[in-house]
């Protein structure tokens, strides 16, 4: 048997090797998990949409139990203030894989300039904020959704996809 022949009927043994080792990391037995192994994590998905504009779709990956933060906007000067004043999302997240399960609980905020008057007698700098907190479980793939309703018949909506990301071992996450 040539060099190369025996080459190719190795690599359907390697590759069955590495599906076996990528099989043998699942959410069930990542409860068990020992400093050889990356923390589990959470991925999160999330579209703001507002009177069916997309605000924006963010994504983020948190490690279990521990608060994860998206801030998206841009700083704006007003009158009267030494300090700029955010504007934009601002969403945090704090996932917890409970059972095979994703236990969650966090907030969104938007905010954005509703009106800037700036004449020479008075300057103006208005701004319009929603912020929602939100708790609850969700499945690997599942997807939630946070509505706002306000009282001009507008409605922002939070829709959020949780995907959990297997931890593997260290050996083989850091290639």
């Amino acid at each position: 048997m040539t060099i190369l022949a025996e080459v190719v009927m190795k690599i359907p043994m390697l590759f069955a090797a590495l599906l076996w080792v990528a099989g043998c990391a699942t959410v069930e037995n990542s409860a068990n998990s020992s400093p050889e192994t990356v923390p589990d994590q959470v991925m999160v998905e999330a579209k703001f949409t507002e009177a069916g504009a997309l605000l924006s779709a963010p994504r983020i990956i948190a490690i279990s139990g521990e608060e994860a933060r998206i801030e998206i906007g841009e700083l704006a000067t007003v009158p009267g203030q030494s300090e700029l004043v955010q504007s934009g999302i601002l969403f945090t997240i704090l996932p917890e894989i409970r059972d095979a399960k994703i236990a969650f609980r966090g907030s969104c905020r938007v905010k954005h300039l509703a009106d800037r008057s700036d004449r020479l007698d008075l300057k103006v700098a208005a701004f319009h904020s929603r912020e929602a907190f939100f708790e609850g479980v969700a499945s690997s793939g599942e997807i939630k959704r946070v509505e706002i309703d306000y009282p001009n018949g507008r409605r922002l909506t939070v829709t959020l996809k949780f995907t959990v990301v297997v931890n593997l071992p260290k050996r083989l996450s850091s290639r």
